[in-house]
């Protein structure tokens, strides 16, 4: 029983450092990965990341946040992977 005690103890002064943050991991497909290197090659800007991945009969829309732009930019991919068009969604 005093062994259960020290353990529950341990298991409190644990739970009371839990910061409540979450890291997952996901897997970033080739044409994800494509469309995010053409998009950090075009722009100068290495800082990239996915916002939204939304894959079609003809390919695949990859929406890019680039670091310090004020709109995504968006790749558009053939169902092989390669890049097919990457432009800004800004006008002007």
């Amino acid at each position: 029983m005093k062994h259960l005690m020290i353990l529950g103890g341990a298991a409190l002064a644990l739970a009371a450092c839990d910061t409540g943050t979450t890291t997952t991991t996901r897997t970033v497909s080739a044409t994800e990965a494509n469309c995010l290197a053409a998009v950090a090659q075009q722009t100068g800007q290495p800082n990239v990341s996915t916002i939204s991945v939304t894959p079609s009969e003809a390919g695949t829309s990859v929406m890019v946040q680039v670091e310090g732009a004020e709109a995504p930019w968006n790749c558009v991919a053939n169902n092989d992977g390669s890049v097919a068009e990457v432009y800004y969604t800004s006008e002007g």
